[in-house]
């Protein structure tokens, strides 16, 4: 009750200060304070167990409270105060009036209350019945040797990624893409979904230790992880992951019961704008031209000059302000495809959009052509929409294009559905000793759809299609720690 008396209250101040009419401005501090305190219900009632963890129910309802609810309300009501950058780029996105953001409201509840049904029935047609009779504590990730090795392994693989791609940008541009090789090809696409991960499994560690060394160490490597993917994170550029990568190992000690989250939440807060701010001078700055450059003079005094002089004239307030209310902001598109309808500019694509996105993941060899102009990323400015450029994609966009604010319901059941089923597979399968890296697999999966999920695509064909690599790095591991296993206990029989 009190946290939904405190986002009325942001919003009706936002509705206040708006350069809306104050009847729009009503409308939206209205709608969008219901989808606030919607989404944060949603999130109690699906509070996952200790034992089986985080489910795709839960998550989705994480994914409609980051992109649906509070970080609309710049792009909604305030956005003169946004950076003059962000201003002129979404100048491509038609402005959108006070009842389309209210229909698009709507259809973002619509959208996750079909998610969340979809996923109900998976679990009814795949229950957990076999595993919860199961004597292990916790189901949902893997054992202390597997999460150790795994560990190490990602972080190996992580380094090598950002010094082989980051420092060359070849992340942004993949014109030297046809010169990789096979091994190559399998770290460049997979390595976004795992830059963040390693942490969360030297988490993982340290809950599944059981005698003091194993402690000692495991807090070892939990500050290597995270040093190292902050590094790595920084010289990428993505500040986004730098925050997942600290707080989520934080949230699952908290949720576990290993720490006391009340006692560090300012902590984690004041680490997390350290963190930002870190990772957001670094990318501003010459460092990463400096890294790639044999012939630069290292020194501390080179090095310093670096780091505080930057390409461009930014600040870090800036970057915040345009993160929060451009890169999470979910309804602006929607809004605007919503306006364009109502205007019979645009017409509903009853499923190209969707389809369009699943050629697209296919190899190369299965497709016709090189890109489908109908995906979710390219189609508003295919289809005369938008101006051509970057924007923000989510789920609810590509659903919205395709089948309207309302009839999206019903393919929403569906996508959850499949969604749920997917999550249940991996979790069960990695019930399995020598497939127990799939629970790995299974957070990266999960994962992604809080810190992106921008089609249904995306999620599901493309994000495994580029983690194939990792997968089998998984699944060998696990093989390995099983097979290690095995013969420790052998040697205790005999003794």
């Amino acid at each position: 009750m009190l946290f939904g008396f405190f986002i009325f209250i942001i919003w009706s101040i936002a509705g206040l200060i708006s350069d809306r009419p104050i009847e729009d401005a009503f409308i939206l501090v209205l709608t969008q304070s219901g989808i606030s305190i919607c989404a944060f219900i949603l999130l109690y009632k699906f509070i996952p167990s200790r034992r089986v963890g985080p489910e795709f129910g839960f998550i989705i309802c994480l994914h409609y409270f980051i992109y649906y609810s509070i970080s609309n309300i710049v792009p909604a009501l305030l956005p003169g105060i946004r950076p003059i950058k962000i201003q002129v780029m979404l100048e491509r996105i038609p402005l959108a009036s006070a009842w389309s953001y209210g229909i698009a409201s709507i259809a973002s509840g619509l959208l996750v209350f079909g998610l969340i049904i979809g996923a109900y029935l998976s679990q009814k047609f795949l229950p957990l019945l076999p595993i919860d009779k199961r004597e292990a504590k916790f189901i949902w990730f893997p054992g202390y040797r597997l999460n150790v090795y795994a560990c190490n392994f990602i972080l190996l693989v992580v380094i090598y990624g950002t010094l082989r791609f980051g420092l060359n940008e070849i992340m942004v541009s993949e014109q030297l893409f046809t010169d990789l090789s096979l091994f190559q090809q399998m770290v460049f696409h997979g390595l976004f979904y795992f830059l963040p991960i390693a942490p969360l499994l030297a988490a993982f560690a340290l809950v599944r230790a059981t005698t003091l060394k194993q402690r000692r160490f495991t807090y070892w490597l939990l500050a290597m992880a995270c040093l190292i993917t902050f590094f790595d994170l920084s010289i990428l550029g993505q500040r986004s992951t730098a925050i997942i990568a600290l707080l989520v190992p934080i949230v699952f000690l908290a949720f576990i019961g290993k720490i006391n989250f009340r006692q560090i939440i300012l902590p984690t807060l004041v680490g997390m704008v350290f963190i930002y701010a870190g990772v957001t001078l670094v990318r501003d700055s010459n460092l990463r031209y400096f890294l790639s450059n044999k012939d630069s003079d290292i020194s501390l005094k080179t090095f310093t000059s670096i780091l505080t002089t930057q390409n461009e004239n930014k600040d870090v307030l800036g970057h915040a302000i345009a993160d929060i209310s451009y890169r999470t902001a979910g309804l602006e598109a929607v809004a605007a495809f919503i306006q364009k309808h109502n205007e019979d500019v645009l017409a509903y694509q009853y499923g190209i959009t969707v389809g369009s996105g699943f050629i697209q993941a296919l190899p190369r060899a299965l497709r016709h052509i090189d890109e489908m102009p109908e995906q979710i990323k390219i189609a508003p400015s295919y289809l005369g929409i938008f101006d051509p450029g970057d924007w923000v994609t989510t789920i609810l966009a590509e659903f919205t294009l395709d089948f309207g604010p309302f009839w999206l319901f019903f393919p929403a059941i569906i996508a959850g559905f499949i969604f749920g089923m997917i999550d249940r597979i991996l979790l069960i399968m990695g019930q399995t000793p020598q497939l127990e890296g799939l629970l790995i697999l299974r957070i990266v999966f999960l994962l992604y759809i809080i810190s992106n999920g921008g089609s249904l695509a995306g999620m599901t064909l493309l994000l495994f299609k580029a983690t194939i690599g990792y997968t089998i790095l998984l699944i060998f591991i696990s093989t390995i720690t099983r097979i290690s296993i095995s013969k420790t206990r052998l040697l205790q029989t005999q003794d």
